[in-house]
């Protein structure tokens, strides 16, 4: 895949850098993550090696084993979305050089929260502080993204050995969910698991479950 940008200005403010030469100049370009991230735009910008902005007369970038989109930026470069993992093979060419690197796709990872605990947690919470909670919260891990909270199982263990299960769509919890919790009793579990969101780049995720015991 090829892709030709004339006359444009590139501009800075991102944070890997992949060095290349050639003769007597040299330039870089920057991208916000060590990896190209599945489903978003991952912006790709070039500087010399003062980190001034660099004004292009003819930019050619060639990818290979590459599925996606390439979108053009008025003034600051370009975006690439790869929609499978992999390696992508770049190689762009300005007249201030050329730089040639390989970078893997992958899928974005993610955050869901039941308050201050994250998932994949084992933890004890005072009884208050567990019915004073609204529901969960998802967010990417890459960048300042949130993500919706499709539905989730709540598996109460009662200290009576008695087992009440429940399922919650979406975020908030529902009604019938928060009579749940508000019977909750000291030495109490909660397993909160089967958690299904979807995050921007309509990625859908499954991660691992929070476990509670109520303090």
């Amino acid at each position: 895949m090829r892709l030709q940008l004339n006359s444009i200005l590139i501009c800075c403010f991102l944070m890997t850098k992949l060095q290349g030469r050639a003769q007597e100049n040299s330039f870089f370009f920057e991208l916000r993550n060590r990896s190209l991230i599945i489903g978003f735009q991952n912006s790709i910008e070039l500087f010399n090696q003062k980190n001034e902005a660099i004004k292009i007369e003819k930019l050619d970038a060639i990818f290979t084993n590459y599925e996606g989109q390439i979108e053009p930026l008025e003034i600051i470069g370009f975006n690439i979305m790869p929609t499978k993992t992999g390696t992508v093979d770049m190689t762009i060419s300005t007249v201030c050089g050329i730089v040639r690197k390989s970078l893997r796709t992958e899928i974005p990872k993610s955050t869901v929260s039941f308050g201050s605990i994250p998932n994949g947690s084992i933890a004890r919470l005072e009884r208050s502080k567990i019915i004073s909670q609204k529901g969960l919260a998802a967010k990417l891990d890459c960048c300042d993204s949130r993500c919706q909270i499709l539905s989730f199982d709540i598996i109460i263990l009662k200290i009576d050995n008695t087992v009440i299960r429940s399922k919650n769509i979406g975020n908030s919890f529902t009604e019938e969910m928060k009579q749940l919790l508000d019977e909750i009793v000291t030495g109490d579990i909660l397993l909160i698991k089967n958690i299904k969101h979807r995050c921007p780049g309509d990625i859908d995720l499954r991660i691992d479950e929070i476990i509670i015991e109520v303090d």
